[in-house]
C-alpha cells in the first residue's frame, strides 16, 4: 500500500525534472529577442510572486497564523531561490553541459553540510558517488596541465548555485514541519531578491543591458506565460513530491534533469557534445544515483502538505 501511495509524488518529481530538463530552452529563447542574462531571471521569480500573492492570500485567509515566514524558511528560501537565480543565469552564459554540471556537485556539497548541520556519517554510497561526481566534472572541465576549474562568469555561477542549493535543502532537512505552500512562496522570494541584487552588482555584459520598451513588450506575455505554466507548477509539484518521498528515491529521481538537459542540448543546441561530455555527465548522473541508493531505505515521517 505505501509502495501505490508513492507513486504519483515519484511522477510528480521526475515530471518536474523533465520540465527542467529544457527550461533553457525558453530562456534562450527571450535571450535572443533581448530579455538577457538576470533580466530573465527576475522577471520570472518576479511574475511567480505575483501570482503567488493572492493564492496564498485566499488560501490562508480564514487562519492567517497558518502562514508564516519565520527567520529559518526566509533562509531556505534565499539559499534555494538564490541557487534557481544563478543556475537560470548560468544557462545564459555558458555551455548547457557545464552549467548542469557545476550546479549539480551536490553530492559533494550536500555530503560536507550533512556531515557538518545533521551529524551524517561517511558511508562506502558517499565514498563512492563523490568519487564519480568529482571524476564527471574533470571529464566535463577538461584535464590537462591545470585543475580543471570554471573559466567564466557563467561556470562560476553555476557552482555557486549549486552549493546554495544544497545549503538549502540541508536546511529544509531541519524544517520538514513547514508547509509547502509556504516554502515555495519563500523560494520565489528568495530568487526575485537575489536576482535583484545581481542585476545591481554584476558587470552589464554578465546581468545583461536594460530591456528597451520594445523588448518588454514582447517578452512580458512570455514570462509571464512561463512563470505561471511552467516555473511554478514544476516547483509545486516537485516540493511536495519530494517532501512526501524519502531523501534517497528523491535523489534517484532529480538526475532525469541532467540526462534531459544533455540529450536536448546535444539536439537542439550547437554546443560541442563528444566522448568526454558524455562520459563527464554520465558519471554526475551515476554519482546521484549512487548517492540515492545509499539512503533509500532512510525511513522520514511524510510531513503535513497543503
Amino acid at each position: 500500500m505505501q509502495g501505490n501511495q508513492q507513486i504519483l509524488p515519484a511522477i510528480a518529481v521526475a515530471a518536474a525534472g523533465l520540465v527542467w530538463g529544457v527550461f533553457w530552452i525558453p530562456l534562450r529563447f527571450l535571450e535572443s529577442h533581448g530579455l538577457e542574462g538576470a533580466w530573465v531571471t527576475f522577471g520570472i521569480h518576479l511574475f511567480s510572486c505575483l501570482i503567488f500573492v493572492p493564492i496564498l492570500w485566499h488560501r490562508h485567509m480564514p487562519n492567517r497564523g497558518s502562514f508564516r515566514l519565520t527567520g529559518p524558511i526566509i533562509l531556505i528560501g534565499l539559499c534555494l531561490g538564490g541557487g534557481y537565480a544563478f543556475y537560470f543565469i548560468s544557462l545564459l552564459l555558458t555551455d548547457i553541459l557545464k552549467t548542469l554540471a557545476l550546479f549539480y556537485m551536490t553530492p559533494v556539497w550536500g555530503t560536507l553540510f550533512g556531515l557538518w548541520m545533521l551529524g551524517e556519517r561517511l558511508n562506502i554510497y558517499r565514498i563512492l558517488a563523490l568519487a564519480s561526481c568529482l571524476g564527471g566534472l574533470a571529464a566535463i572541465l577538461g584535464l590537462g596541465s591545470h585543475l580543471p576549474l570554471p573559466s567564466n562568469m557563467g561556470d562560476w555561477l553555476a557552482l555557486i548555485g549549486g552549493i546554495c542549493w544544497a545549503y538549502g535543502t540541508t536546511l529544509l532537512a531541519r524544517q520538514r514541519e513547514s508547509r509547502a505552500m509556504t516554502q515555495c512562496f519563500a523560494m520565489f522570494l528568495g530568487g526575485l531578491i537575489i536576482s535583484f541584487i545581481a542585476l545591481l552588482l554584476l558587470p552589464r555584459d554578465v546581468a545583461g543591458a536594460m530591456p528597451s520598451g520594445e523588448v518588454l513588450a514582447f517578452a512580458t506575455p512570455w514570462v509571464l506565460a512561463i512563470a505561471l505554466i511552467i516555473f511554478i507548477p514544476s516547483n509545486l509539484v516537485a516540493i511536495w513530491g519530494a517532501r512526501t518521498l524519502s531523501p534517497g528515491f528523491v535523489g534517484m529521481l532529480f538526475p532525469l534533469e541532467i540526462v534531459i538537459g544533455t540529450a536536448s542540448s546535444a539536439l537542439f543546441s550547437d554546443e560541442p557534445f563528444g566522448a568526454r561530455q558524455a562520459l563527464g555527465s554520465s558519471l554526475i548522473i551515476l554519482a546521484t544515483l549512487i548517492e540515492g541508493v545509499g539512503q533509500r531505505f532512510q525511513r522520514i515521517p511524510a510531513p503535513q502538505i497543503s
